[in-house]
C-alpha cells in the first residue's frame, strides 16, 4: 500500500469510527482498507475473506453516510444493503461499488423471504382490523370524538401506507 492509498486509509477509518457503535468502532480501519482496495482495482473476496464479520459491520453502516474532506461514502441500506457509494466532493464523481457479494442476497432462502412476506401481512392485517374499530368509534362520537382516536386513525392510515410502499403490494 501506497503513502498515499495509507493516509486516506487513516482519513475513512477517522471518519468511520464516529459512525460506528463503539463496540465496532474497531472495525473502521477494516472498512475503510476494503474501501479503498476496491477502488483501486481490488476484489471484495480477496480482501475480506470473513463475510459474518463484513456482515455485522455494514448492518452498522446501513443508511449512514460519512464525509471526509474530500469524499462522501453513503452505505446503503435495505435492498441497497452492501453498497456504497463513494462520491468526490469536489469533482463530484461518484463511484457505485458492492462490498457485500451477491451470493450472499440470494443465499436467503425462499422460507425466509416468505416469512418476511407473511409477517408484513399479518401486521398490515392487525392494523386494518383496529383502523376499522377506531373508525367506527369515530362514527358513534360523531363531532365529539376524542383526539386520541382520531390521531390514532391517522397513526394507523401512516403504518398501512410505509407497508404497502415497503413491500410493493397494494393488495398485501
Amino acid at each position: 500500500m501506497g503513502n498515499e492509498e495509507v493516509i486516506e486509509v487513516s482519513i475513512i477509518a477517522g471518519a468511520l469510527q464516529s459512525a460506528l457503535p463503539q463496540e465496532l468502532a474497531g472495525e473502521a480501519y477494516f472498512i475503510a482498507e476494503l474501501v479503498v482496495g476496491v477502488l483501486k482495482g481490488g476484489s471484495v473476496s480477496s480482501i475480506a475473506q470473513d463475510k459474518i464479520r463484513l456482515q455485522t459491520i455494514l448492518q452498522a453502516l446501513a443508511g449512514k453516510k460519512v464525509h471526509t474532506p474530500s469524499k462522501f461514502i453513503y452505505f446503503g441500506e435495505a435492498n441497497q444493503f452492501g453498497d456504497v457509494s463513494v462520491g468526490n466532493i469536489v469533482g463530484g464523481n461518484i463511484i457505485n461499488i458492492q462490498l457485500f457479494p451477491k451470493e450472499s442476497h440470494e443465499s436467503v432462502s425462499i422460507n425466509e423471504r416468505q416469512s418476511v412476506k407473511t409477517h408484513k401481512s399479518r401486521i398490515f392485517v392487525i392494523h386494518t382490523r383496529r383502523l376499522a374499530v377506531l373508525e367506527e368509534q369515530a362514527a358513534m362520537f360523531g363531532s365529539f370524538c376524542p383526539p386520541h382516536i382520531l390521531l390514532e386513525i391517522e397513526d394507523i392510515k401512516a403504518k398501512l401506507t410505509s407497508l404497502v410502499q415497503e413491500t410493493g403490494n397494494s393488495s398485501l
